[in-house]
């Protein structure tokens, strides 16, 4: 009699026993399906631009920093002093800090860096065989960006233009349409990892 109850007593404890470790198992499985590892990459999500969205997000990027991106000095004695032997020149150290702002913004290309790096040297070829002291520097009496001495649209109606495109391999041409304002052009490039950015 002792005998089956010692018999009984090892049936329950084994039975007990297995299903603890079935449901850790269970348990166990969950676990590792949802804690990641530790050498797995979290890689974050890119929102890839078509290159029309490009331009108009930078448009509007360039509006919201227009004061920060404007009232950096990029021309030396503007305005003119009283010192007549003191013409414009170029301040590199200015425009310098001009590109870094649109560097560091994300939408334009080493083209673009390049582009305005050589426009601002071949001004100041301009300014040192033409002294200039008076009036709107020689170059610089325009918009850059929306290449107009006029109202430019706000980020609204730049979103909401029409575009045009013409698509050649890894570079592309959008013309953005304004009743109000006219077109803009702006080309762009395809960068290594596919985006689109600005080229000039």
């Amino acid at each position: 009699m002792r005998n089956i109850f010692f018999t009984l007593f090892l049936s329950v404890i084994f039975t007990s026993c297995n299903q603890n470790k079935i449901a850790d198992q269970k348990t166990d499985g969950v676990k590792s399906d949802s804690i990641p590892k530790k050498d797995s990459v979290i890689t974050p999500q890119i929102q890839n631009r078509t290159a029309d969205q490009t331009v108009k997000d930078f448009l509007c990027w360039y509006n919201d920093n227009y004061e920060k991106v404007n009232k950096i000095e990029m021309i030396k004695n503007n305005p003119p002093t009283e010192d007549t032997t003191k013409y414009y020149a170029v301040n590199f150290a200015g425009t310098e800090q001009w590109l870094k702002l649109f560097q560091e913004s994300g939408f334009v290309s080493d083209v673009f860096l390049t582009h305005w790096r050589n426009y601002f040297k071949e001004c100041e070829k301009a300014f040192q065989k033409d002294h200039e002291s008076d009036g709107p520097p020689m170059g610089f009496e325009y918009d850059f960006i929306f290449q107009s001495q006029e109202q430019t649209p706000n980020n609204s109606e730049i979103q909401q233009a029409a575009f045009t495109q013409n698509s050649n391999g890894d570079k592309t041409t959008i013309v953005l349409d304004f009743p109000k304002y006219g077109s803009y052009t702006k080309i762009l490039v395809k960068s290594a990892d596919g985006k689109w950015l600005l080229a000039e």
